[in-house]
């Protein structure tokens, strides 16, 4: 023992001075002012044999917390079945029954110091007995808060099954009994009831004849415990259920009387007393917009929080647990403090509001960013429930999961609050983006960890939005880049990169790439997909995934060869039975108009010279093409059945064409078979080459020209391009030509198995090397991307294509329109 706690104490000690200088309350630019403090983090290593931790809370000087661990060996008897799925039978014709042992995880309770010492087991917990009838029994944890005497409180859910034949026969009866039957010793049932809540019969065993009914029991108990960890009530919750069909405790709060306020079904709250009985109850219906949550106040108080009327915030109103009744409202918080906590170091409240976390004083009715998440090298995405304790320190549990399926690992974290000036710092490096995802989340953390001069800082746009605008965070970023104010590196995921390229605000990768000797320069990359998405050869972002969309149908009717005209559409349909429609049941004309504009923008305008070609006949000939479909669809009356389905219209002759999307083998031939293997990759009209477009699939990122230190830039936008992380987290076709190479390559011969739902069977085929060489080819021979981050050109155009589709303006006049109004736009924004 005595030995890891020396390991955890070094391993602490080398994440203070190694992973990072410190985090501030304000990631963001170069210009940010210096904080007068900052945190440094303490990661102290508490398990590796604790799975998922959740349902984290602080009372007193330590911390409880739920996790998931190995539970006792279930030995099963399972029918047994020969080599060809028949079930063996013995002599009298009843199945032949063999073992099956296995071990699932279950919710245990633990508690830990504040300073990362004395981890163990809460002694009094043991988890809940089921009647020894019952099957399929399981139990969880679904709540847990502080109590005022230091100890905790938890809403213990507990589920299982009994035949009726356990009982009299009596279905109900033998529900009744279980239910009594399973309360534990000790227990103080507010009522002798049953919670059952389903019947289920299922089908009877191979060779036997009998079916069995089961009762389904569900059962919530509230237990509570002291600060030495034994349990002082269980009372089991049953009777609240009885006039509910649908009961749960959403939110639960203990007050510092002992009294317990439950949160049911949304729409009452049950108040009962430190002895377990209820007091009575508070009507939510009446509360028109809803209560989110419940929550303890830092004076002893229980409060609700009751949306506003136009749910952009919180009201915080008080339970009055004299009058039953909620009080007037003492505050107003953000709807991300839902699941705000007591709190220490001078504020009332604490809670997460995207990456970051904040105080909040009621008082003064201010919130304060105390630190961003990941600009601490922490992954909020693993943290539970963090606290600030009196002297200012923040603390949390953090549970991390290895990409090498080693299980998690089980930190606590101290964040100490400490003077700017005595932390060392690093060169850092500011990323912007609007919502961090996983991946780029860990891409960061890594470097971080591993850099021992540069250091990436996040800055977050999207807790700029707001309930009224979420775009805010958005348009707040692409108007600082169109100042001038670029951070070092970008996800470039909704930003116009076509705009912004033109203007010269992003550096060109190909120059890093081609001198990048471990990717391999170009021909490391797969060189098609970066080239169109380029402009004038200049490459401004890097992903790790694409796609292709592109158009197929029947060899036999459309050739062979891609690229055709609207008119070819049409003269091909001709040629299939009466009835029969190009594109998918329900088509309109606004998914054909907005789909193949989508894939064609880029034919229209030109970001590098301002030039558009809207008033074009190719323009034109689109919207009269998309003006042949029908206006709506009244998908209301029209009952779906399996018929429908693109696969089934095919075979039948009932649709001609499929406009899909191209990400992996499997999409290949998912799609081939549809057509029975004879399907040609047509294209969309007007694209040249291959007829196909790409997209992105997957995180772009890119490096402001202005960036202080570019070659550090590059050291961390790489990464995408890396073997390693596609191999982890790439998505769809990876942009990693020797990785692309290969995954192509080890599906040649591998066999997916489809249902078939025109014969109701399932169906093999097989990946073949000729699939292989067509999908290079399409690759090859694509050269156009999609451009889905140009809301406002779009809006123009369905803005005026809709006077053509009604019928008040030629498709010459609108097109004329469209070129003047976008033209300017464009020339606007260069």
């Amino acid at each position: 023992m005595k030995t890891k706690k020396a390991l955890c104490l070094v391993m602490a000690l080398a994440m203070v001075f190694g992973l990072l200088s410190a985090c501030g309350g304000d990631g963001g630019t170069s210009n940010t002012p210096t904080p007068e403090y900052a945190y440094v983090p303490t990661y102290t290593e508490l398990s590796r044999d604790i799975g998922y931790v959740y349902n984290t809370v602080r009372s007193g000087d330590l911390i409880y917390f739920v996790g998931e661990v190995e539970g006792e060996p279930i030995v099963e008897q399972i029918p047994s079945y020969d080599d060809n799925g028949n079930p063996i039978l013995d002599e009298e014709g009843n199945p032949v029954m063999e073992e099956y042992t296995y071990t699932r995880t279950e919710p245990a309770l633990f508690s830990v110091k504040l300073d990362g010492s004395d981890l163990k087991n809460v002694k009094g917990y043991v988890k809940p007995e089921m009647p020894a009838e019952a099957e399929g029994g399981s139990f969880w944890i679904n709540n847990m808060c502080a109590t005022p005497d230091g100890g905790f409180a938890i809403i213990e859910n507990v589920y299982y099954s009994i035949p009726v034949s356990a009982g009299d026969g009596s279905g109900d009866e033998s529900g009744t009994d279980a239910a009594e039957g399973s309360v534990d010793a000790g227990v103080t049932p507010l009522a002798a009831t049953s919670s059952d809540v389903a019947v289920a019969v299922p089908e009877p065993m191979p060779g036997g004849d009998e079916q069995v009914e089961y009762t389904s029991v569900q059962k919530y108990n509230l237990r509570v415990f002291d600060a030495a960890g034994n349990e002082k009530l269980c009372i089991d919750l049953s009777s609240l259920t009885e006039d509910s069909d649908y009961f749960y405790v959403s939110a639960f709060a203990v007050d510092g009387q002992g009294n317990t306020v439950l949160m049911t079904g949304g729409n009452a709250l049950t108040i009962l007393d430190a002895q377990g009985n209820v007091t009575g109850s508070i009507d939510l219906s009446t509360e028109q917009t809803g209560v989110g949550n419940i929550i303890a106040l830092a004076d002893g108080s229980v409060a609700a929080l009751v949306y506003s009327e136009d749910y952009s915030s919180f009201d915080l109103c008080p339970v009055d647990m004299t009058g039953m009744k909620l009080g007037e409202s003492i505050a107003s918080l953000p709807t991300d403090a839902y699941s705000a906590a007591p709190s220490g170091g001078g504020y009332d409240l604490c809670y997460n509001k995207g990456e970051s976390f904040y105080g909040y004083t009621m008082a003064t009715d201010t919130e304060e960013k105390l630190v961003t998440w990941i600009n601490c090298d922490v992954n909020s995405s693993n943290v539970s429930s963090a606290s600030i304790t009196e002297s200012g320190d923040i603390v949390c549990l953090s549970s991390e999961y290895s990409n090498t399926g080693e299980g998690a690992t089980t930190y606590l974290i101290t964040l100490k609050k400490t003077p700017y000036d005595q932390v060392p710092q690093k060169t850092t490096l500011t990323l912007a983006c609007v919502y961090l995802n996983y991946d780029v989340k860990n891409m960061v953390l890594d470097f971080n960890r591993k850099s021992s001069d540069y250091r990436i800082e996040v800055r977050d746009y999207s807790e700029f939005n707001t309930d009224d605008d979420y775009t805010a965070g958005l348009t707040k970023l692409i108007t600082e880049i169109g100042s001038g104010a670029v951070p070092d590196i970008l996800i470039t995921d909704s930003l116009p990169m076509d705009t912004f390229g033109a203007k010269g605000l992003f550096e060109d990768l190909w120059p890093y790439i081609e001198a990048d000797e471990e990717i391999g320069g170009r021909a490391g990359v797969v060189e098609p997909f970066f080239n169109a998405i380029s402009q004038e050869g200049k490459l401004y972002e890097v992903t790790s995934g694409f796609a292709v969309r592109t158009i197929a149908g029947p060899s036999s009717i459309i050739g062979t060869e891609p690229g055709w005209t609207y008119d070819d559409m049409f003269a091909a349909l001709d040629q299939m039975p009466e009835g029969c429609e190009l594109f998918s049941l329900g088509t309109t004309r606004n998914d054909v108009f907005s789909s193949i504009c989508t894939m064609n923008l880029s034919n229209f305008v030109d970001w590098n010279t301002g030039e558009c070609s809207f008033d074009s006949e190719e323009f034109i000939s689109l919207m009269e093409f998309a003006n042949r479909f029908p206006e709506t669809f009244d998908w209301e009356n029209h009952e779906w059945t399996p018929e429908d389905n693109d696969s089934t219209r095919i075979k039948e002759g009932r649709q001609l064409l499929v406009m899909l999307s191209l990400s992996d083998p499997y999409s290949y031939t998912y799609y081939s078979e549809m057509f029975n293997g004879e399907m040609t990759l047509k294209g969309y009209p007007g694209v040249p080459g291959s007829g196909a477009v790409f997209y992105s699939n997957g995180t772009g990122l890119a490096i402001s020209s202005t960036c202080a230190d570019k070659d550090a830039a590059w050291s961390f936008v790489r990464t995408l391009l890396t073997r390693d992380y596609q191999e982890n987290y790439g998505y769809g076709f990876v942009t990693n030509r020797e990785l692309f190479d290969e995954n192509i390559k080890n599906m040649v011969g591998q066999s997916y198995y489809t249902y078939d739902e025109s014969t109701g069977e399932e169906k093999e085929i097989k990946f073949t090397q000729e699939n292989a060489d067509l999908i290079a080819d399409l690759i090859d021979n694509t050269s156009m991307v999609a451009d889905y981050n140009t809301s406002q050109i779009n809006d123009i155009i369905n803005e005026e294509v809709a006077y053509y589709f009604s019928g008040e303006k030629t498709a010459q006049d609108v097109a004329a329109t469209i070129q003047n109004r976008v033209s300017i736009y464009v020339n606007e924004q260069r």
